[in-house]
């Protein structure tokens, strides 16, 4: 039920592309660009922008549905201007913003859950690993080491047994991943959504694998060993996002 809404993310989009199959298989079947541009509009794609005056790496692009157009603003909300007319006027909205937000926006881990909530209709299940302050009240200290022993001996455990849960009960599962251990190439830390679809269970109940959809690659039902799956899932908060 969700390969008919996987397809290969044009952008910067894997979220919108997982969110897209999740919500397809509800039966609320919608476009890559419709999903885009409608959490664009409602703030939860991320598309951060060069701004020349003042120099600010704050400012960002916001889209007004109603225009169809763009503008950037900077760290404190206000409009900058992208461009002169031909009468030499000031332009504060523009459809290249759009297109430039289009090619590099992406949506960040935060809001997938947020805007499953919004887009479905339902309640929504997003977790991950606790901020350094979590982890602090945990474990009861600030030392890293501590932090990542409680990240792999409490947390993964948890993680891995709800992920096995909702996979057994027919849920398609959002997952963070890093990028770079995902495809075993060094490269830059990028986070990349994917989503789970299914798990190969062992005689004693526990996963030996699992099956993603790949929007990176158009790669459909790519199977992933438990050690590969959870080495990248773990560089990446072992974020999970589900329909509850």
């Amino acid at each position: 039920r969700f390969r008919q809404h996987f397809s290969l993310q044009t952008g910067q989009t894997c979220a919108v592309v997982s969110l897209k199959q999740v919500l397809g298989g509800l039966g609320l079947a919608r476009g890559e660009n419709e999903l885009f541009w409608d959490a664009f509009a409602k703030g939860h794609i991320a598309a951060g922008f060069n701004c020349d005056e003042p120099a600010d790496d704050g400012c960002r692009a916001v889209y007004d549905p109603a225009t169809g157009l763009c503008s950037v603003v900077d760290r404190g909300g206000r409009r900058i201007v992208v461009a002169l007319d031909e009468a030499d006027q000031e332009v504060f909205a523009a459809r290249f913003v759009c297109d430039e937000a289009r090619r590099r926006g992406a949506m960040l881990p935060s809001d997938i859950g947020d805007y499953l909530a919004k887009a479905s209709g339902r309640r929504v299940r997003n977790d991950m690993v606790p901020s350094e302050a979590g982890l602090r009240a945990a474990t009861g200290t600030d030392d890293v080491l501590t932090h990542a022993l409680h990240i792999r001996d409490e947390l993964l455990p948890k993680a891995r047994a709800e992920l096995l849960q909702a996979l057994r009960a027919g849920k398609g599962v959002i997952v963070a991943m890093d990028d770079r251990a995902l495809k075993a190439k060094p490269r830059a830390r990028a986070l990349h959504a994917v989503l789970v679809t299914a798990a190969v269970v062992g005689a004693d109940g526990q996963a030996t694998g699992y099956y993603i959809n790949d929007s990176a690659t158009y790669e459909h039902a790519r199977f992933l060993s438990r050690a590969d799956f959870e080495r990248a899932w773990l560089q990446d908060d072992l974020q999970r996002v589900y329909i509850e």
